[in-house]
């Protein structure tokens, strides 16, 4: 009887266990996946999270919730030669948490993190609506 038992709570471990890791492949299957164009280009939309506007030491970027995805839309690299379009780079420095922006730039995928950078190019935008 002590045998049985022992073999059916390892079952309920290894069915648990199962379970968790079919859930955790549904839901990553589930979120939402950023997609650019063939030009490497990409529009979204969504809310400011954070504004991190110290570019005299890094990199200035906005932290945007789009549906599942958390985005860095940078808007100055930190340093006025790389930045071509200083129109963003101001502008980004004035938008506050909270706000909802469209963003339409060039995507990368830098460390793990989804990013739209607005500096390489002046039709690059962010738009507060």
């Amino acid at each position: 009887m002590q045998l049985f038992k022992q073999i059916l709570a390892w079952l309920l471990v290894i069915a648990f266990g199962y379970g968790l890791y079919v859930f955790a492949i549904n839901k990553n299957a589930s979120e939402e996946k950023l997609t650019p164009g063939p030009d490497g280009t990409i529009t979204l939309s969504g809310t400011v999270l954070e504004n991190y506007s110290k570019c005299e030491i890094e990199r200035c970027y906005l932290v945007v919730k789009t549906g599942e995805n958390t985005v860095y839309v940078e808007y100055d690299t930190g340093d006025k030669a790389f930045c071509e379009n200083e129109l963003m780079a101001t502008k980004g420095k004035s938008i506050k948490m909270g706000e909802n922006v469209k963003v339409y730039g060039f995507y990368e995928f830098v460390k793990l993190q989804e990013t739209v950078r607005t500096c390489p190019n002046l039709s690059y935008y962010i738009k507060t609506f």
